[in-house]
C-alpha cells in the first residue's frame, strides 16, 4: 500500500492480514463509487467537480476525494483495474460471510463492479466506477 499509506505490521497471521487488506480495499472501492454519487448529485445542481473538490478540501476527505474525482476524470491508464476490484469485493464478502458480519454496502459495491466487469469495462481503472456513477445520475436530468 505505498502509494495510499505506509506499512502497518499486524502479526504473523497470515488470516489477519488478508481481512485487513479486504477490509481496506473495500472501503476504498466502496468510496470511490460513492464519491462518483455525491460528484454527480452536485452536479446535477450546478456544483461541478472542481467546487465539489473544493468543498472536500476543508473535510477528511480532502486527499483521498482529490485523488479519486481526478482519477476518474483524467486516468486513461488503469492503474488496479476493476475487474481486480471486484474480485476483491467478492472476496471480501466471502470473508464476510464466514463471520456473519453485515456486508450490505460491500456487497452493492460487489453488484456495482460486476455491472461495471460484464459491460466491458474491467480493464478500466477501478475510479471509473465512480465516474460510471456520476453520469447515471447525469441520466434522469
Amino acid at each position: 500500500y505505498s502509494s495510499v499509506g505506509s506499512s502497518t505490521y499486524l502479526g504473523d497471521s497470515v488470516e489477519e492480514a488478508a481481512a485487513a487488506k479486504l477490509a481496506f480495499n473495500g472501503l476504498l472501492l466502496s468510496f470511490a463509487a460513492l464519491l462518483g454519487e455525491a460528484t454527480g448529485l452536485a452536479r446535477s445542481y450546478g456544483v461541478g467537480p472542481d467546487k465539489f473538490t473544493a468543498i472536500l478540501e476543508n473535510t477528511m476527505f480532502k486527499e483521498l476525494g482529490k485523488r479519486l474525482i481526478t482519477k476518474m476524470t483524467t486516468v486513461k491508464e488503469a492503474t488496479f483495474t476493476l475487474e481486480l476490484a471486484k474480485k476483491d469485493l467478492t472476496y471480501a464478502v466471502q470473508a464476510a460471510e464466514q463471520t456473519n458480519t453485515p456486508t450490505q454496502i460491500l456487497s452493492a459495491s460487489k453488484t456495482l463492479y460486476e455491472l461495471l466487469t460484464r459491460i466491458g469495462m474491467g480493464g478500466e481503472d477501478y475510479s471509473k466506477a465512480g465516474a460510471y456513477e456520476s453520469r447515471l445520475i447525469d441520466r434522469y436530468d
